[in-house]
């Protein structure tokens, strides 16, 4: 396992968004034995990518309770991103095999993302 971030993945087209994020966390998968957990990319990329996930938002609850991603960002000071019109924040992308949470790195380049591997534990209601 490693907390060290991968090559550099791109979104060259973001209504496909959710394969390139696939085929990244795979990529991550088969040289680290594990899938990530953080997916990284500056505050331009997210909101680029916040208008393909409009669909996604119109259901999503205004302040929901994601006690996990706020423990989160309290131990390792991640910052999530949030989109500039609404101010909505960006959790994450979840799929069948893997889960990440969303956070911004202003030092990557426009259309790039990387991935990092931090173990967590869901905490105890």
């Amino acid at each position: 396992m490693t907390n060290q971030p991968t090559n550099t993945c791109l979104f060259t087209d973001y209504d496909h968004y959710d394969e390139a994020i696939t085929a990244g966390a795979e990529d991550f998968h088969n040289a680290n034995g594990v899938y990530p957990s953080i997916l990284y990319a500056n505050s331009i990329t997210f909101n680029k990518l916040s208008p393909v996930m409009d669909d996604i938002l119109e259901y999503a609850d205004d302040e929901p309770d994601d006690t996990l991603i706020d423990d989160i960002q309290k131990k390792y000071g991640i910052i999530s991103p949030k989109i500039k019109d609404t101010g909505y924040e960006m959790g994450g992308y979840v799929c069948n095999d893997f889960g990440v949470a969303y956070s911004v790195d202003e030092d990557v380049a426009p259309d790039e993302f990387y991935f990092m591997y931090i173990p967590w534990e869901v905490p105890e209601s």
